[in-house]
């Protein structure tokens, strides 16, 4: 299984994202929504500011883009700009208080949970001649961002009260900390706390914003809640599957990105390391993740923990078998595999979300779009 090295490889690893899966997959969930009556910001945090893809996303239409950090937001102002045309920008994790004048600067809106940065968005807007949009963000159960159900009046009433800002809505975010999904019953309570906050301060909210690609099942088995009129959608864009259920997107592409890495060694060797472990590690004989399988081919590819996640790559031939992965290299058993690989060959791996995320915003993995 060994062979020659060929000569002037291309550059690996490299990261390839199939445009027309990720497009057939925004149109998908954009049509979804629209059927709902529900708004959808696009949410791109995972490209690493990658400008190809949103350059392409916003050609196809995407009105309505969500980043989590601020030098992705300019970014994204400059491509609207260069484009000619105007997208509502979104900052969806909670403002840093020492960056609230360049959230003011160049989101359009974004989601809280702190009465002092609340204030001080308020402030820079006043400062800055404009009238920065929040939407307040409220925990009902996954325990990440978000007030109590109990602070939320209290909380809008500080957006009402602050010039420089104006109550955008209310929203939540599910899936991301306790695993907690999106459900008729969580999302009811979701609906309640907006008509409570509507009655008791007499405002109406434009947004009700009832979380992520986890909750696209609900929406196209016509279970999300009417008054749930927006979703924040970025894992389902790249994978083709709603967050958490891993459920494919109706009329999606799933697996829209893949790594693609060489081969640096290949050796026959015991399948059970040898020697002592370090005290409080399981002894070698009695660790699972090391069953004694006598001799086998060995791969080494070149892409490791600090370019993606290595134990949840999908090999893209299914005879390959991934067993560990260190910072820059991966091991894979190749014994049972039909094709014969070399050193100096590739291997191609699918990528999940946090896969894609990590390969993304690594500064060792190239991009390129198929």
């Amino acid at each position: 299984m060994t062979g020659e090295i060929a000569a002037n490889p291309p550059s690996y690893p490299v990261v390839d994202i199939h445009l027309d899966g990720v497009l057939r997959n925004f149109w998908a969930v954009r049509d979804l929504a629209q059927a709902h009556g529900a708004r959808l910001t696009t949410v791109t945090k995972m490209l690493g500011g990658y400008r190809p893809l949103i350059d392409a996303l916003i050609g196809a239409g995407a009105a309505s883009i969500g980043e989590a950090r601020l030098p992705h937001l300019v970014a994204l102002d400059k491509a609207a700009s260069d484009k000619g045309v105007s997208v509502e920008k979104w900052l969806i994790r909670a403002p840093l208080p020492s960056q609230v004048a360049d959230v003011v600067r160049y989101a359009d809106v974004s989601l809280n949970s702190e009465a002092g940065t609340i204030r001080a968005l308020g402030a820079a807007g006043a400062a800055q001649g404009r009238r920065h949009r929040v939407v307040v963000m409220v925990d009902i159960g996954d325990r990440r961002e978000g007030v109590l159900p109990e602070d939320l009046v209290d909380l809008c009433g500080v957006v009402l009260a602050t010039p420089g800002v104006e109550l955008y809505g209310i929203g939540t975010a599910l899936g991301c900390f306790g695993g907690i999904v999106p459900t008729p019953t969580n999302l009811a309570a979701l609906v309640s706390l907006a008509e409570t906050v509507e009655a008791t301060l007499g405002v109406e909210l434009s947004v009700v914003s009832g979380g992520s690609s986890s909750a696209l099942p609900m929406l196209a088995a016509g279970t999300l809640p009417h008054r749930v009129n927006h979703l924040r959608v970025g894992e389902a864009l790249l994978t083709g599957r709603a967050a958490d259920l891993k459920t494919p997107v109706a009329g999606g592409y799933e697996d829209a990105c893949t790594v693609t890495a060489e081969i640096i060694e290949i050796k026959a060797k015991p399948s059970r390391p040898v020697g002592e472990r370090a005290p409080a590690e399981t002894p070698v004989a009695d660790d699972p993740d090391y069953p004694d399988n006598n001799v086998s081919w060995r791969a080494l590819v070149a892409v490791g923990n600090q370019d993606v996640v290595v134990d949840r790559l999908v090999p893209a031939d299914p005879t390959v078998r991934v067993l560990h992965g260190s910072s820059d290299l991966l091991v894979a058993d190749i014994t049972a595999c039909r094709k014969r690989y070399h050193v100096g060959d590739v291997m191609t791996f699918i990528l999940d979300y946090p896969g894609i995320l990590r390969a993304m915003t690594s500064g060792s993995i190239d991009r390129r779009l198929v």
